[in-house]
């Protein structure tokens, strides 16, 4: 019985946190900064959730009219479930309790869903927290059931704090539909095999707080807790059942204002002479390592900003990350096989990156773009195609087709179409990018 209980609370205590209304106020609001109309006729759903206690559910809900949302679903797991999967005991809500549509047998075994539309229930003049509705699921609410699937499908962003334990399956479940999100998750899932290859493909991201603080999360009671994350929580005005997780971070597909302020850097002799780093002030060079073609670059501020070749900077440089200043090229093969883009030295026989025999922790490999990359991109970008949509090399980028109806022929010389340039081996036949052959590119340069 104690193993029991003690693998419950182990399992409860990776699972169940419930996120802070302000750090969700917080990101959030970098959000509608950047684009005030990003929720504006959107549906939003939030599988998941505890609606009643849920912050998400209370944030959205209060403001709905001001986002201008066209729907917010939230959906609750069952409290059975929830006793048989994390050893949670909960009980009805005296919210729940009172409803007409009580059921005693299905408030064990169902879900629940809360929505909210533009329909003002209470008839104060406004849609609000109080306007949600609500009924029981059909399951138990799993966001795997086809049940909540088809939720998703019919939904536009997806925002949620998943159970950590199955993040790499809950994000596959969001990038299979193609959806916008933005989840939390810890900064340990950048380098997971089934989010990396997104990462560099620059089809997800960090989001635009939280990597660097603490965030504090309240937790069931009864949950085994740290007494130093217990106090740290307690430090930040947090007492009681809550936790501190200092290695949490949003993940999303939602653009933000930070993804687009370049790092402001020092040159490799500047860096060398006046770095506030130890590990770099003072030094004849930057060291190399044993088995990467690359530099380590230990901290993101002394990235020098006039070396063009490979470097190895910690997984902490995406949360400075822009993309029209520099390319992700890989990963450590430790972090998983071929992630180093043909930057290891198999001969080796150490995956983890070295300097002098000494392993180093987890690293990314990056890549400063050229000016004239970095100017076509950004300008393309403003045009409204994606990020994710442009390829680049050697001076020539190709863009999808709707480039065209804002093309500047003084801007840009259009070079061909892909599978027609004479150059291609494999003429008649569309590019391929990471193993995916790509929709038709139109190929560009810079109109000198």
């Amino acid at each position: 019985m104690a193993n029991s209980s003690l693998s419950a609370a182990k399992t409860t205590k990776n699972d169940e946190f419930y996120t802070q209304y302000a750090d969700i106020q917080k990101e959030v609001n970098a959000y509608i900064e950047y684009d005030k109309n990003v929720f504006r006729d959107k549906t939003v759903l939030l599988p998941c959730d505890d609606p009643e206690q849920s912050n998400f559910t209370k944030f959205f809900a209060q403001n709905f009219e001001r986002y201008g949302l066209k729907r917010l679903i939230s959906t609750s797991y069952a409290r059975s479930s929830k006793k048989s999967k994390y050893g949670i005991d909960t009980y009805p809500s005296l919210f729940e309790e009172e409803s007409p549509i009580y059921d005693a047998d299905k408030s064990k075994s169902h879900g629940r869903i809360f929505i909210l539309d533009r329909t003002d229930v209470t008839g104060d003049g406004r849609v609000d927290y109080d306007d949600l509705t609500w009924e029981y699921l059909d399951g138990d609410g799993d966001f795997r059931s086809d049940e909540v699937k088809r939720l998703r499908d019919d939904a536009d962003v997806i925002v949620t704090n998943p159970p950590f334990s199955m993040f790499r399956e809950f994000l596959a479940w969001i990038v299979e539909a193609d959806k916008k999100f933005l989840v939390i998750g810890n900064m340990n899932a950048i380098t997971y095999k089934e989010v990396f290859p997104l990462i560099k493909e620059n089809k997800i991201w960090l989001g635009a707080t939280g990597f660097t603080n603490d965030m504090v999360f309240a937790v069931p009671e009864g949950t085994d807790i740290a007494e130093s994350d217990r106090a740290k929580a307690a430090k930040l005005g947090y007492v009681g059942n809550f936790t501190r997780l200092g290695n949490s971070c949003w993940f999303t597909n939602l653009d933000h204002g930070r993804r687009h302020q370049p790092l402001s850097l020092m040159t490799m002799a500047d860096n060398l002479k006046f770095s506030r780093h130890k590990e770099i002030r003072g030094k004849e060079a930057y060291d190399h390592y044993d088995n990467y073609d690359a530099i380590e670059v230990p901290y993101t501020d002394a990235i020098p900003s006039d070396y063009t070749e490979c470097l190895g900077v910690p997984i902490s440089f995406l949360d400075k990350y822009c993309p029209f200043q520099y390319k992700i090229i890989g990963a450590t093969e430790s972090e998983g096989k071929g992630f180093s883009a043909g930057l290891w030295n198999p001969d080796s026989g150490i995956s983890q990156a070295t300097i002098n025999g000494n392993k180093v922790y987890k690293r990314l490999f990056i890549k400063k773009l050229g000016g004239g990359y970095q100017r076509m991109i950004e300008t393309i970008v403003k045009m409204g195609i994606a990020l994710e949509e442009i390829t680049y090399y050697s001076g020539i980028m190709g863009v999808p087709i709707s480039f065209l109806d804002k093309y500047c022929p003084e801007q840009f010389e259009i070079i061909g179409l892909d599978r027609y340039v004479k150059d291609n081996p494999h003429y008649g036949k569309r590019f391929n990018l990471n193993g995916k052959e790509t929709y038709a590119r139109v190929l560009i340069c810079n109109n000198k």
